[in-house]
């Protein structure tokens, strides 16, 4: 690995350092593990943002009237708001989250690079491990794949283990 792949891991696990931060408890050490754990699960939510679908075309879109008079958009809003009709404050925008940076991006798709390459659990412990990063219940996971929560957790512990073995000896 060269030193330029060395220097992209260790501005990753600054990151994931933040990110682990985020996800434990105040007075908790983060340790290596818990920082590849916070690194795959925030490249799921990096890709989903990323890697989302074009916009529909071809499809009727929602006309700029109200379909019923108990609709009331965001323009309806502000438009009580300019005209001083029963609201005190601006309202809130409810947009969408910022699209990720391209350096998010190469990170998220490192890591996730890593997570296929190194993992060598089964089908259904993989799948169960990245259901678990993307956020899933634990017992929606059993569902899916048939494992139960003791399984789940000693699955998703050999796979960062596994990951961290696969990056310290690319670094080493």
């Amino acid at each position: 690995m060269s030193i330029h792949q060395s220097s992209i891991w260790q501005k990753a696990f600054r990151v994931g350092e933040t990110i682990a931060g985020d996800y434990t408890r105040a007075g908790t050490s983060i340790g290596d593990g818990e920082i590849i754990w916070a690194l795959l699960c925030d490249a799921h939510k990096v890709l989903r943002l990323a890697y989302s679908g074009p916009p529909r075309s071809g499809y009727p879109t929602k006309s700029s009237l109200p379909d019923t008079p108990d609709e009331v958009t965001y323009w309806h809003k502000l438009s009580a708001y300019l005209s001083n009709d029963a609201v005190d404050e601006i309202p809130e925008i409810e947009g969408r989250p910022p699209m990720p940076s391209a350096e998010d991006v190469t990170r998220a798709e490192i890591v996730i690079d890593v997570f296929h390459h190194a993992v060598t659990l089964g089908r259904d412990k993989k799948r169960a491990v990245y259901l678990k990063a993307c956020g899933k219940r634990p017992r929606s996971i059993t569902r899916i794949t048939g494992l139960d929560t003791t399984s789940q957790k000693a699955a998703k512990r050999r796979a960062v283990s596994q990951m961290l073995a696969f990056i310290s000896a690319r670094m080493a």
